[in-house]
C-alpha cells in the first residue's frame, strides 16, 4: 500500500512525501526491489542523485542480473554526477547483461567515451547501436560529431545526413535544427 501511495505522490510531484512511503514501504519489506526503484527515481526527481544511486546498489544487490537498474544508475553518473569512468562500468554491465536491448547503453557509453577523449571508442559505440537499431537518431549525430572532431568530414557528414532523415521521419524539429546549423557549417 505505501509503496502505491508513494508511486502517486511521485506522479503529483511531490517526491519528499512520495520517498516517506517508500521508506515505509522498504521498513515492513526489506526486500521489497520495486520500493527501492521507485524511491530512487522519487530521490532522482528531487536533486538528491547520490541517495538514487544508493538504491540502485541496493537494488543490484537485490536483482544482480537487471541490465535496466546498472543503465539508470550509469545514467545518473553520466548526466548528474559526471562521473564517466564509473558510468562507463556500468553501462558496460547493462550491455554485458542485455546485449540485443542495449542501445541507449551504448549510445551512452559512447557520449561517456567523447568526455573523456576515447573518440574511437566511442564510434565503436555508435557502431554497435546503430547495429542493435538502424533508425537510432542519436547514434548517428553524435557519431557525425565525433568523426567531425577527428577530421573525417565525409563520414560525419554522411551521419548527418542520415540522422537529418531520421530526425524528419520522426518530427524531431529540435535535432534537424542542430543537423541543418552543422551541415551549413560544414559546407
Amino acid at each position: 500500500v505505501y509503496n502505491y501511495r508513494g508511486y502517486v505522490k511521485g506522479i503529483l510531484g511531490k517526491y519528499d512525501e512520495a520517498i516517506v512511503d517508500y521508506d515505509r514501504a522498504i521498513e515492513l519489506n526489506p526486500g521489497y526491489d520495486d520500493a527501492y526503484y521507485n524511491r530512487s527515481l522519487a530521490k532522482y526527481y528531487s536533486g538528491q542523485y547520490e541517495a538514487a544511486i544508493s538504491d540502485f546498489d541496493k537494488l543490484i544487490e537485490l536483482n544482480p542480473d537487471d541490465a535496466y537498474v546498472y543503465y539508470y544508475r550509469g545514467a545518473i553518473k553520466y548526466n548528474r554526477l559526471k562521473q564517466y569512468e564509473a558510468a562507463i562500468s556500468d553501462f558496460d554491465k547493462a550491455i554485458e547483461l542485455n546485449p540485443d536491448g542495449a542501445v541507449t547503453s551504448y549510445i551512452y557509453r559512447g557520449l561517456a567515451n567523447n568526455d573523456l577523449g576515447q573518440d574511437l571508442a566511442a564510434i565503436t559505440d555508435y557502431d554497435n547501436a546503430i547495429r542493435l537499431n538502424p533508425n537510432a537518431i542519436e547514434a548517428y549525430f553524435n557519431r557525425g560529431l565525433t568523426k567531425s572532431n577527428l577530421g573525417d568530414t565525409f563520414e560525419a557528414e554522411q551521419d548527418f545526413r542520415a540522422a537529418m532523415k531520421l530526425a524528419t521521419q520522426a518530427g524531431n524539429t529540435s535535432l534537424i535544427s542542430k543537423v541543418e546549423l552543422i551541415l551549413q557549417k560544414m559546407c
